[in-house]
């Protein structure tokens, strides 16, 4: 537990507190962090291609519209559907739960508008308590951890929403197809159209520790062993004395 006046402190400093040989830190400085890619791979020559859907033969007038209409087609199936799966798959992150009750739960409390102190935002999952939470990120996750890779150019974040977005702003108009459920990167619209409902059918391969699915065992673990590790070390973890134990809160 920490004083008033230390707390004042902490959050009149950067986001960072070193006294003794502790340092302390925001739980979002520690875990979480962006990187930009590499330049050259930025500079993709776009020509706008267009996309012929297989399953309705509607045309699309490049690569971002392709991929916006196959998760509508998707979004479709499930609402026509009425099979269990479509009432207890969430529609933000695809993760699937035992009943509609627990799906809404999840939704309420994991993809709510209103920012939450106690998610995970490399899991997207809500904890019942800040402590559990601290917990969580302790046993699951590293320093400076971005799982979330565009295949493209190497631009990598701990949260998925920033690779989407980036995918769709910096590589819109080139051949390039990003598939919303493993982040592959596919360039024929017929193989893309394939892979996206080979997930429909596969067997979960879901990661433990983000959101990501897969459509094998063998991606699942590579992903896991490449991307679960401290990808760039926090700048305040630059040059500390050995044996400094770091603590984060959540403030």
């Amino acid at each position: 537990y920490f004083t008033f006046t230390l707390i004042s402190e902490m959050l009149s400093s950067p986001s960072t507190y070193l006294f003794a040989s502790k340092r302390i830190m925001l739980v979002t400085d520690f875990y979480y962090g962006r990187f930009e890619g590499d330049k050259p791979k930025l500079q993709q020559q776009k020509t706008p291609f267009t996309y012929k859907c297989q399953s309705c033969l509607k045309v699309l007038k490049n690569n971002v519209r392709f991929m916006n209409h196959m998760k509508h087609h998707l979004e479709l199936e499930k609402q026509n559907s009425e099979s269990w799966e479509s009432h207890t798959t969430c529609q933000h992150c695809y993760r699937q739960y035992s009943t509609p009750f627990q799906l809404q739960c999840h939704v309420e409390s994991a993809h709510s508008m209103v920012e939450s102190s106690t998610n995970c935002k490399i899991c997207e999952l809500a904890f019942e308590s800040e402590q559990v939470l601290l917990e969580h990120m302790k046993d699951n996750h590293k320093p400076g951890e971005m799982p979330y890779v565009c295949q493209v150019c190497n631009y990598r974040s701990s949260f998925f929403t920033d690779v989407d977005t980036h995918f769709r702003t910096v590589h819109e108009n080139t051949k390039d197809l990003l598939c919303p459920f493993c982040l592959k990167v596919l360039k024929s619209g017929h193989v893309y159209m394939q892979h996206y409902m080979k997930h429909q059918k596969k067997g979960i391969n879901r990661c433990g520790k983000c959101r990501l699915n897969f459509l094998t065992y063998k991606e699942r673990v590579d992903h896991k062993t490449q991307h679960h590790k401290t990808f760039q070390k926090p700048k305040a973890l630059e040059g500390l004395p050995p044996g400094t134990k770091v603590l984060t809160v959540l403030i």
